[in-house]
């Protein structure tokens, strides 16, 4: 009946564990306990301790294939997602997740514990993707691991355009170099300079080859022109091929078209800007009224288009007895840009033409005032007379009243006259 003693101890009257226990591998234990009194008389029992399951965190996540041929379908079935767990018999469900190795998540998707495509995958343009998977079993815990999915190289391919990949997102001016990226359904070689059509609104221009001859990558590169004006890029419908041009795999030579569903989709999120933004919208003043030391003068200049802000531009201001400046102080980002002078002690308004602003706005070393395409903005404003605004800034005029006063009697019995003044 003592044959678990050695995994128990006695603290008093307590009984403690000597041991770890785990209920996955054993259940049960079973310890003799003698009860000994003051007089030395004692007796004994045989005692069964159960060790009750608890719910304990997952190990290890496993991928039963890895590997999946190129040119799948979207949501092609790559292997079954399995979890090491002490809990026998628990049910986990798998998560894609970020965090290091997270690098290719996108491309992939789970569907219980089935991993997925979803992308169509092209061994020439890349062979290797990294993921990372969260396993959580019912009672909520969980583990993480980094799978790593090959693509597998199909042999004997059609030459194919496999996709066309736009610039980053974003407005690009005039001068500006975007490039799009062709990939192939096999490493190819270039002859001669090959050009991708694209269409900037409704007007066609050629990208030309730039880079990739010996892989299955392909750059084009379009240098912005000063006449392009487009909200929308799109990829043209073919390669334009010149005298000896060509793209060719051993004796495969590329076809001109492109496929149906790359040929007149959009470059989301590309636009081609190469108009100037301008102050065009005219300028809001202060209110009439008198301002005095420490209160401000604010002036918005409203552009043709939102521009950002770098530095702190100026306006001249005319009118007062000495040269000022309203500066920059909020408005990057938006098509209103708000100048500020705050009235300074010794400001008075000279001559009758008022308050006036200088005709352009002024950059100092440093400054910037362009749209996000980067063109920079003219600086030209609308330069006119504020009516009804009145700056002060002297202290209020001080006079003198006289008057007198009498004062105690002194020693002498005299009484002293004073003359004193009053500020108001």
């Amino acid at each position: 009946g003592s044959t678990d003693n050695a995994s128990f101890q006695i603290d008093g009257d307590t009984l403690k564990t000597a041991d770890v226990f785990n209920c996955e591998s054993r259940n049960g234990y079973s310890v003799r306990i003698r009860s000994t009194d003051t007089f030395g008389l004692s007796t004994e029992k045989q005692v069964t301790i159960s060790v009750t399951n608890v719910n304990e965190a997952p190990t290890d996540i496993v991928l039963s294939a890895a590997a999946i041929a190129e040119n799948n379908a979207v949501g092609a079935a790559i292997g079954t997602l399995s979890t090491t767990d002490p809990d026998a018999g628990d049910t986990f469900t798998y998560t894609l997740v970020g965090g290091a190795g997270s690098t290719d998540n996108a491309a992939f998707t789970i569907v219980g514990n089935t991993l997925q495509a979803a992308a169509s995958f092209n061994f020439e343009a890349r062979s290797s993707y990294s993921i990372r998977v969260r396993a959580t079993d019912a009672g909520g815990l969980s583990t993480e691991g980094v799978l790593t999915v090959t693509v597998q190289d199909v042999a004997d391919e059609t030459l194919v355009v496999e996709s066309v990949t736009a610039p980053v997102t974003g407005s690009y001016a005039a001068g500006r170099r975007v490039r799009f990226t062709v990939t192939l359904s096999e490493a190819v070689v270039v002859r001669g300079k090959p050009k991708l059509e694209i269409t900037a609104g409704r007007t066609r221009a050629e990208a030309m080859y730039l880079a990739g001859s010996g892989s299955a990558v392909l750059t084009f590169e379009y240098v912005v022109a000063a006449k392009d004006r487009a909200d929308l890029v799109s990829f043209g419908r073919r390669f334009v091929f010149g005298k000896q041009a060509a793209i060719a795999a051993g004796t495969e030579e590329l076809g001109a078209s492109l496929p149906a569903g790359i040929a007149g989709s959009p470059a989301a999120g590309v636009r081609f800007d190469t108009q100037a933004p301008v102050a065009s919208r005219g300028l809001t003043g202060p209110a009439a009224g008198t301002y005095t030391v420490g209160q401000s003068l604010d002036f918005v200049v409203r552009f043709s288009e939102a521009v950002v802000v770098g530095g702190t531009p100026q306006i001249a201001l005319s009118g007062l007895n000495a040269a000022r400046q309203a500066t920059y102080v909020a408005g990057s980002g938006s098509d209103a840009l708000t100048f500020r002078y705050v009235v300074q002690a010794g400001d008075t308004l000279r001559g009758k033409k008022g308050l006036r602003l200088a005709k352009a706005i002024a950059l100092s070393a440093g400054s910037s005032i362009a749209d996000s395409a980067g063109n920079r903005a003219s600086l030209q404003v609308t330069s006119a007379a504020l009516k009804g605004i009145r700056v002060t800034g002297t202290e209020p005029a001080t006079s003198r009243i006289a008057g007198t006063v009498d004062t105690p009697r002194i020693a002498t019995g005299h009484r002293l006259r004073t003359t004193f003044a009053t500020l108001g």
